[in-house]
């Protein structure tokens, strides 16, 4: 019986070259991505599989890297493979970005949502602003399960005095959820406020971000620092 599968990568390869991603199927797309991580067993089924748990290419290649190892047929090596995806999107993201000023929300909101975006895992930004609030460092100085974030203080004031600044501004995300500053939320910002206070270094606002919406603590008037 004629071997259904010979010839079939170079067959799905010469569909890409010619027409693209479009006029593919979610499964077909992702069976593209693991010829290059598993280059000698048929993909097809496991593409297929991963669809039907994930529910997208998107999703997949969000999964987190341990989620992605519990499912068989993807050792460390494909799981790795997977999770470069979105982050190399981030990274180019991040690196064609034009610098950064605090009075340009829709320009700080947009670089915020694309560093976010697939994390799985709440994360801390701290950035640090010159005298016409342009953003001359920024950094994720911390990350945790949602709600649960471990902060050093210490680290967050060697960091601000480290980069010689008299105000930041703070940007952290809530994957599951809405930008609603929770109590711990609230509280944070006001401890760090009232350390950060005898350095004369001002916070000019704390921002969270879920998917594409946000808020902004000093908007809600919760920074209590007047």
């Amino acid at each position: 019986m004629e071997n259904l599968h010979k010839g079939h990568r170079k067959r799905v390869k010469a569909k890409f070259c010619k027409s693209g991603l479009g006029v593919f199927e979610e499964h077909e797309v992702l069976e593209l991505i693991l010829f290059y991580a598993i280059p000698q067993r048929d993909t097809n089924e496991l593409a297929h599989k991963l669809i039907k748990k994930f529910g997208s290419v998107k999703n997949v290649l969000e999964a987190p890297y341990e989620l992605l190892m519990q499912e068989s047929g993807i050792g460390e090596s494909v799981a790795l493979f997977l999770s470069l995806f979105p982050a190399v999107w981030r990274y180019c993201r991040a690196k064609t970005n034009t610098k950064l000023n605090l009075c340009d929300r829709n320009g700080i909101i947009e670089t915020m949502i694309s560093k976010f975006e697939g994390k799985q895992k709440e994360e801390l930004y701290v950035l640090c602003l010159d005298a016409k609030f342009d953003v001359i460092a920024m950094d994720a100085l911390f990350e945790g399960q949602s709600g649960a974030v471990e902060v050093s203080w210490e680290k967050l004031v060697r960091y601000v005095v480290i980069n010689n600044v008299s105000s930041i501004a703070l940007v952290h995300n809530h994957p599951n959820g809405v930008p609603v500053p929770s109590s711990n939320d609230v509280f944070f910002t006001r401890e760090l406020i009232s350390i950060l206070k005898p350095l004369n270094v001002r916070i000019e606002d704390h921002i969270i971000i879920s998917g594409t919406k946000y808020i902004s603590m000093r908007e809600m008037e919760l920074l209590d620092d007047t």
